[in-house]
């Protein structure tokens, strides 16, 4: 269900947020179970998704692994995804999953 996925990525981004949080999450392999969310077709989901992301990738010593992972991929299908041409784009929700994805693409 869509709510318990969206706790769970909310719980998550609260955890993280702290450095030594962050470094036992990855070290634990959290990022693949997180991009392989990114085929959800729930936009609130693809909001929290984005939000956990962006919240992993502040710690600097993690981002060459996340590069390596794929995120990159990820992060440039939900643009595509979510873009204001794209069928998701005017969606509500759409626009901040492309806000936050383009901050992080830059």
């Amino acid at each position: 269900p869509v709510q318990v996925v969206v706790r769970l990525l909310a719980a998550i981004t609260r955890l993280v947020a702290t450095p030594d949080n962050c470094d036992i999450a990855v070290q634990c392999g959290i990022m693949m179970p997180l991009l392989d969310l990114v085929k959800s077709e729930d936009l609130l989901i693809l909001q929290y998704l984005v939000i956990a992301m962006r919240t992993l990738c502040r710690v600097e010593r993690w981002k060459g692994q996340f590069v390596a992972s794929g995120i990159c991929d990820c992060l440039v299908s939900l643009a595509m995804r979510c873009g204001k041409a794209a069928p998701e784009g005017h969606k509500k929700g759409a626009g901040l999953v492309r806000e936050l994805t383009a901050e992080m693409i830059v």
